[in-house]
């Protein structure tokens, strides 16, 4: 009860949902009760406000034909977790299930929403500006579906905050939206997250902060070529450099 009261009880089952093995003893760790909440539950929630804070309030639900990269990324993305999320739990397998979910929101707050910062913060494309919102309240109301057997009343709460009027509760299970299935986009994103990381990480080796503009990036490998324009401008921005080109000859 204590635990519950500390963190909450949705925290509780998330956590023996997502870090034990069932059949397997584990001794139990406050600390990563603290981990769990701050890892999912908050960072869930963090997204949410972002919304509440710079998005676009609309009735309108209908998201647009047309989409930028960064937009249909997210949405390939929901729609990766809900049939890996889908699957696990039809064999039982809630720890994994509950994995998608944690990749999902990470993704959701540490790409998506921090990529997409300046479209909400200062837009300078009005038409931009809505669908970026109207995107980001989709992916959380849909987030929101996938959580309500794990977290039911986070989930109701977080569900109701973006203006629903049903409980989640009746909500059928989110199914995949063939619209946005792309899984050639989620490789070539991962593809650009993982040069970036791997970039930013040799910046802060050699002391070179992020802000700090750099003329250009030379990145020695064929495996490139397969990204458009579109993926070396956003790896362009998040790397902060003013060209990035491939040697092609390696």
């Amino acid at each position: 009860v204590d635990l519950m009261e500390k963190y909450g009880a949705d925290t509780l089952r998330w956590y023996f949902y997502t870090h034990t093995i069932p059949g397997e003893p584990k001794a139990f760790d406050e600390a990563d009760l603290g981990k769990a909440m701050r890892k999912f539950i908050l960072l869930a929630y963090n997204s949410y406000l972002f919304f509440e804070t710079y998005g676009k309030k609309s009735s309108l639900t209908e998201l647009p034909s047309k989409l930028p990269l960064l937009d249909r990324w997210a949405l390939a993305r929901l729609q990766e977790t809900v049939s890996k999320a889908t699957s696990s739990l039809e064999k039982y397998d809630i720890g994994s299930a509950g994995k998608e979910l944690e990749s999902f929101v990470d993704d959701l707050s540490r790409w998506y929403i921090r990529r997409s910062r300046r479209r909400f913060q200062k837009p300078e494309d009005l038409k931009d500006f809505e669908t970026a919102s109207m995107t980001l309240r989709h992916l959380l109301a849909e987030f929101s579906k996938l959580l309500a057997p794990f977290t039911p009343f986070f989930a109701e709460a977080l569900y109701q905050s973006l203006g629903n009027k049903a409980s989640v509760h009746l909500e059928d299970w989110p199914k995949k939206d063939t619209r946005f299935m792309d899984s050639g986009l989620v490789s070539k994103m991962a593809i650009v997250r993982d040069i970036a990381s791997k970039v930013l990480a040799l910046r802060a080796s050699a002391g070179i902060k992020v802000r700090q503009p750099l003329r250009a990036l030379e990145i020695n490998t064929k495996k490139l070529d397969v990204l458009d324009q579109e993926f070396f401008n956003i790896l362009k921005d998040e790397i902060n450099v003013k060209a990035a080109r491939i040697n092609l000859s390696l």
